[in-house]
């Protein structure tokens, strides 16, 4: 009855259409609770969840009720293949669902299900215009399930924020989740911090957020002198941050070769869930020019006729020069349309809802483009002839014009697409020059030749493609190494911020820079540690008579130094220096790992742009980056005992010879 769903990528063991079944079944019982009776029910659940044996007839429960909560609040109902999504994602895959179908609400599947666990979902979009649309469409069918959601955005304060993080889910721009993660990592307090432990994440349009953005950096910056740049003081990329969950879903159109990607970067699993009733969209053969002013002619000629019939039209573009040039074309015809931008101040999911309908013509950036869904209460008609779509260019990633070509037809909306191409494009110019002046100067009809040229464009987009895929795949591996020593750093913080372990972690760094110095036998410290005897020695009972020998030398002084160290930590007057022993040492922390940051971009930029014989690239990373990494640790113990040595130490016992004797410094000495 249901083939679609169990060819749904090979899992044959996945009975899903039996799931399914269940959940309908669940739902017919559920029509005659109230919503009062339906909300104790969900929130009940979180009481049995842990019980295992019971596990799936929960979420049978808990789909069937938000399946009636979205006929109660939109008067609407996910669709089987919908349905069959959100099953897959709350096992921890991410879906590839048709076009044209509402993601939103169907991600209110996984994300109330990982909400039982009382961990916190962080339902990522993005754009902040995409979050602010996706929160309103599910909001009311949470509410309606007693369940809460909390929206985030950059102009909430930090208290609003803390708000919206302790609900049980969170849904905003994932920018603003990385770099809210980030400053909790700067915070000198747990109370500064407004995130939990980053839990589950359920990422809209998965394949922008993971693939398009995956090396676009998050950073936060303070403010430098004038005619400076901003300082960084911590950055994190897509990549890294997303891989600090202990699970990531997601939802998205058709991924093609991002399939693999996907799976090989994050180690997330991806299924296509079919529609039943197959895109009822039809793919014109590419039109060829020879000049791109002819192009364009053609390509605002057929907008006009499509748009005289009232057929919706979508220009696809892939560079700002040729968007530029285009609109002029379009100004000068006194064609009315929309620009679409991936960055642009203007909602987008409003303009992709507008688009689709009747005499329409958007232009827009291909990576813009997710897909055509209206909210579930703006169901339009099919506008006369479907959606008409047109690449204006060839896109160097096969599966984001793959993304513009599915919002040509939906299940129920047909449409068409075309590619519009000429021998001046950008492909043909960066990469084939002389083919491209050898079919300028031939003599033979441009139409004779299409098909040649429509090989030459697959070619040299396929090897486009495929290198654009293995220098991102070294990139993600380059971010890898970083991230790693990302969570050493971080994994420090975390235990500075627990009062109990400060002391403990403090004395492990002195410890190992008294080691060190004895190693290296510095002198550079003796002056320092001289000061310090002296000032024991001032401060109470002279120093026992078979210590004094040990008292000359750097070896010698180092173990008096130490002795000092832990008889002013066991002090009960230390407590009093704990807060500004941690705001040090964190400080220390966050700029040397600033600027080991600085460090590896150049390092990055050096393996990229050298040759290294038959070294790998990435071999020559990874060896670079365990050194400076070293070399940043030790820079920085060796920072904070100084601090110690100079300012510290010496400032606390000329305190305490001020008021007392330290009494540990003088059990120390007896």
């Amino acid at each position: 009855m249901r083939a679609w769903v169990r060819q749904t990528a090979g899992l044959k063991k996945e009975k899903i259409d039996d799931h399914l079944d269940r959940i309908h079944e669940q739902q017919l019982r559920l029509k005659i609770v109230n919503d009062r009776g339906l909300s104790q029910l969900v929130t009940g659940l979180r009481a049995v969840l842990p019980d295992s044996r019971a596990v799936l007839e929960n979420k049978y429960v808990l789909f069937a009720s938000i399946q009636e909560a979205m006929r109660r609040v939109w008067q609407t109902e996910l669709q089987e293949q919908q349905l069959a999504a959100g099953w897959m994602l709350s096992l921890g895959y991410c879906a590839e669902l048709p076009a044209g179908m509402n993601r939103a609400l169907t991600a209110t599947l996984p994300a109330s299900w990982y909400s039982l666990l009382n961990c916190g979902v962080h339902v990522m979009s993005e754009s902040e215009c995409a979050a602010k649309r996706d929160y309103a469409q599910a909001s009311p069918v949470y509410e309606l399930l007693g369940l809460t959601a909390g929206l985030n955005g950059k102009e909430l304060s930090p208290a609003d924020k803390k708000n919206a993080y302790r609900q049980s889910m969170t849904y905003g721009d994932w920018r603003q989740f990385g770099l809210d993660y980030l400053r909790d990592h700067l915070s000198l307090t747990l109370l500064g911090r407004v995130q939990r432990p980053p839990a589950f994440a359920i990422i809209h349009e998965a394949d922008a957020v993971l693939l398009d953005e995956a090396l676009t950096p998050v950073t936060v910056t303070e403010a430098s002198p004038e005619e400076s740049p901003s300082a960084i003081r911590a950055e994190m990329t897509a990549y890294q941050y997303i891989t600090q969950y202990k699970k990531a879903t997601g939802l998205t159109g058709p991924l093609g070769e991002g399939t693999e990607e996907i799976s090989g970067w994050y180690k997330l699993s991806c299924v296509a869930i079919p529609s039943e009733s197959g895109c009822r969209m039809e793919e014109d053969p590419e039109r060829i020019f020879v000049t791109a002013q002819e192009k364009r002619s053609a390509l605002v000629e057929e907008v006009a006729g499509r748009h005289a019939s009232g057929q919706p039209v979508l220009i696809g573009i892939a560079t700002l020069s040729e968007a530029v040039l285009l609109a002029e074309r379009l100004r000068e015809a006194e064609l009315p349309f929309a620009a679409l931008y991936p960055s642009g101040a203007a909602d987008n999911a409003a303009w992709l809802k507008t688009a689709v309908r009747e005499g329409a013509i958007t232009l827009a950036a291909s990576e813009a483009v997710g897909g055509i869904a209206a909210a579930p209460e703006e169901e339009a008609d099919a506008p006369a002839g479907g959606l008409f779509v047109i690449a204006a260019e060839m896109h160097a990633s096969a599966r984001t014009l793959q993304r513009l070509k599915s919002c040509s037809g939906g299940p129920d909306t047909p449409g068409r697409f075309c590619k519009f191409l000429s021998l001046e494009d950008a492909l043909i110019e960066e990469r084939a020059e002389e083919e491209r002046e050898m079919y300028k100067q031939s003599r033979k009809p441009i139409r004779k030749a299409e098909k040649e040229i429509r090989q030459l464009f697959d070619r040299l987009h396929a090897s486009l493609h495929h290198a654009s895929g293995r220098s991102r795949s070294r990139q993600i591996w380059f971010d890898e190494v970083v991230r790693e020593q990302m969570q050493t750093v971080y994994s420090v913080r975390d235990e500075l911020w627990l009062k109990e372990r400060v002391l403990p972690l403090l004395d492990r760094y002195v410890q190992f820079g008294i080691s060190e110095m004895k190693r290296l036998g510095s002198h550079s410290v003796q002056k320092d540690l001289e000061h310090l005897r002296k000032l024991v020695e001032r401060s109470g009972s002279p120093t026992p008579e078979d210590r004094r020998g040990a008292l000359h030398g750097v070896p010698g002084l180092l173990q008096i130094w130490g002795d000092i160290w832990h008889a002013v930590t066991a002090d009960p007057a230390a407590a009093e220096r704990l807060p500004l022993w941690r705001q040090t040492y964190m400080d220390m922390l966050d700029r040397y790992w600033a600027e080991h940051l600085d460090q590896m971009k150049d390092v990055r930029w050096s393996v990229e742009q050298h040759v290294y014989g038959k070294e790998d690239p990435a071999a020559v990373f990874q060896h670079a980056a365990y050194t400076l990494f070293q070399q940043m640790e030790t820079a920085r113990r060796k920072c904070f005992i100084t601090w110690l040595l100079r300012e510290e130490l010496p400032s606390f016992l000329l305190s305490a010879k001020s008021e007392e004797p330290v009494p540990a410094l003088e059990r120390s000495r007896r």
